[in-house]
């Protein structure tokens, strides 16, 4: 019931909010502009392409590669509806939330566990309302067919309208990935009544590394094209571009630990890390909600004193981080990374830290 209210109530918000459609826009994405992945994911616009359910709030994951350390600032995503059938509010009024993940490669065949990749930890997501995005119409004579991998149903020839959906990010609220590093781009929606959205599938040639993925109660699971299409149990990838700025990376001085022994059988609460600001900058120019050990574990805590600022990090989430991965080497060092209050990124190391209670 209260699902059914607050749907009902976001609805009614958006009715009186103008959608329109658009063929030209500052924010969308054209063949030939920029991109930070392997390759654009443009969609397979001929009778082969497939666009896939996306139940509501159930979420679609499809995995790249990152070309260029710096901001993701623009997602750009092609969809269709089943039967071209608009929901109440037009091609623009549904409720987004994407994410970016971090990847979880696939195991050797053979081997426990599972044989593709998939998500790993959510590193980033936001939510886009109606009327905070940009829809355009790509196409209107595309006759593709309609997948749902639940069921599994597919129907050809389903529908023949092609539209393309455009993310606008800035820079404050992007998230900042690195070069040659591995993601995964997530799509959920939400409010579509009374048409069902699906996210476009790429051509075939296009596809990169391992099959998209849905997500399911037994977890992520890999999606293939259906039994009675064309490409019929080849890996189906999505339709999506990321693009986005660079912006300089500063270096800091070197970072320390309290203590500088890090015995992982200990029972304490919190880890302290010291540090002072890049060259030219004061440490309340640093933006301490955007810090992260090894980009994985946030700064629980942050205070400048005198003429350093400390930080405190969860010891159980460092120790899951640690204990997750290759062993450690002793001695290592670990990455502080962060923004500042301007939005220029800043990047250093810890002093070396041995590591005791090790099995």
């Amino acid at each position: 019931m209260r699902k059914k209210l607050v749907v009902t109530l976001i609805c009614a918000m958006f009715l009186a909010t103008s959608i329109t459609l658009t063929t030209s826009v500052l924010a969308d994405w054209n063949p030939g502009d920029g991109h930070k992945m392997h390759w654009p994911q443009t969609p397979d616009t001929n009778p082969t392409g497939v666009a896939v359910e996306m139940p509501l709030m159930a979420i679609r994951a499809d995995d790249f590669r990152c070309t260029e350390s710096g901001y993701i600032t623009g997602i750009h995503i092609w969809g269709s509806f089943e039967k071209d059938e608009l929901p109440a509010l037009g091609p623009g009024g549904l409720i987004f939330t994407l994410s970016i993940w971090s990847d979880i490669p696939a195991h050797t065949p053979g081997t426990p566990g599972y044989n593709w990749s998939m998500p790993g930890t959510k590193l980033w997501d936001k939510v886009f309302l109606p009327g905070s995005y940009i829809v355009q119409q790509v196409a209107d004579n595309s006759p593709e067919g309609w997948f749902d991998p639940e069921l599994p149903e597919y129907i050809a020839n389903d529908h023949s309208t092609l539209y393309q959906y455009n993310f606008d990010i800035a820079v404050a609220d992007a998230y900042d990935q690195e070069e040659n590093n591995i993601y995964w781009l997530g799509v959920q929606h939400y409010v579509t009544l009374p048409g069902k959205f699906g996210w476009k599938c790429t051509d075939p040639s296009l596809q990169w590394n391992d099959n998209a993925v849905r997500q399911t109660a037994a977890g992520w699971l890999p999606l293939e094209y259906p039994s009675d299409h064309l490409f019929a149990g080849q890996p189906l990838d999505f339709a999506f571009v990321m693009n986005g700025t660079s912006i300089p990376t500063l270096t800091t001085p070197p970072w320390y630990f309290t203590p500088k022994t890090f015995n992982l059988a200990s029972k304490g609460k919190w880890v302290m890390i010291r540090g002072t600001a890049p060259e030219g900058y004061d440490l309340d120019d640093l933006d301490i909600s955007t810090i992260m050990l090894e980009g994985q574990v946030p700064a629980a805590w942050g205070m400048v004193t005198g003429n350093q600022l400390m930080l405190k990090f969860d010891r159980s989430e460092l120790e899951d981080m640690i204990m997750g991965g290759p062993p450690p080497v002793k001695p290592a060092e670990f990455k502080i990374s962060g923004r500042l209050t301007d939005g220029t990124n800043f990047i250093g190391y810890s002093d070396t830290i041995t590591f005791t209670g090790l099995e």
